[in-house]
């Protein structure tokens, strides 16, 4: 069975974020968040919530129900909404090399995963 610091050791690693990155995204620091991946800490509920809202994955997943294949796939609608317009200027013509290779990754990702939009 997987620990909740093994699942944020996981999505941290996957999403090339540091420990100093995550705590300041979710209002702690680098100290608690590495505690968290030794599991020498358990977060209490509101560090739990923020850090599942912030890695976009179910706080049940992260608290220990289910295994690595049950990470939560969807973006948020604005992200989502963003990628798309990236999409549109790449066929009219109107996007930098920079913003096309965004959108060649975006499409990557939904040929490879289950992304969808949480609309």
């Amino acid at each position: 069975m997987y620990t909740f610091g093994d699942k944020i050791n996981y999505l941290r690693k996957c999403r090339q974020k540091t420990q100093d990155e995550i705590a300041a995204a979710v209002g702690t620091t680098k100290s608690t968040i590495s505690k968290y991946e030794r599991n020498l800490v358990e977060p209490t509920l509101e560090s739990a919530k923020n850090l599942a809202d912030y890695f976009m994955v179910s706080l049940d997943w992260l608290a220990g129900n289910g295994g690595y294949e049950n990470i939560k796939r969807n973006i948020p609608k604005d992200v989502f909404n963003g990628y798309i317009k990236v999409i549109e200027r790449a066929v009219s013509q109107e996007v930098t090399a920079d913003n096309l290779g965004d959108a060649l990754n975006f499409i990557s990702k939904i040929k490879n995963s289950n992304i969808k939009s949480d609309s």
